[in-house]
């Protein structure tokens, strides 16, 4: 029979877990590896579900298209399957070293919102060239590689 007063309900249902707590770790864990193949797949999709939430609300902050800077293209480019997140002076890839991507864009959010002006949204195109100009990359074509 349905509980009438919800919050008794609640209260019932966590008295209930408090006191059942290790079974229900353990149904919980035994689930997972009859089912392993689900939960991956739950996972992933949860994990790309944020991760393109974070993005989106970053090209929102930036403006949601590319700046722009060598002048490539004559319209704003908006196309998001071509926008990357550019750190201005380089060196972005310093602090990404053991995070997730979504830890990663986790910290650039937090810090535009704080009001950083680090991060600019570019085209691909538009940030290719900017690394070559500026040697971002390790190393270029015809040059020696630093060891």
């Amino acid at each position: 029979m349905p509980y009438k007063d919800p919050e008794r309900q609640k209260t019932n249902h966590k008295n209930y877990v408090q006191t059942h707590r290790e079974q229900i770790n353990t149904n919980q864990r035994n689930w997972r590896k009859l089912n392993s193949d689900k939960c991956r797949k739950t996972q992933r999709t949860s994990t790309r579900k944020c991760r393109e939430k974070l993005k989106r609300e970053i090209f929102e902050l930036l403006g949601g298209c590319c700046t722009n800077p060598y002048g490539q293209h004559k319209e704003p480019y908006t196309d998001i399957r071509a926008l990357q997140i550019d750190h201005i002076n380089g060196g972005g890839r310093k602090g990404r070293h053991g995070k997730s991507s979504i830890s990663i864009y986790r910290d650039i959010l937090i810090q535009i919102k704080s009001g950083s002006k680090n991060y600019q949204l570019l085209c691909a195109n538009c940030n290719w060239i900017k690394r070559y100009k500026n040697h971002e990359q390790p190393y270029f074509i015809g040059e020696k590689k630093n060891d």
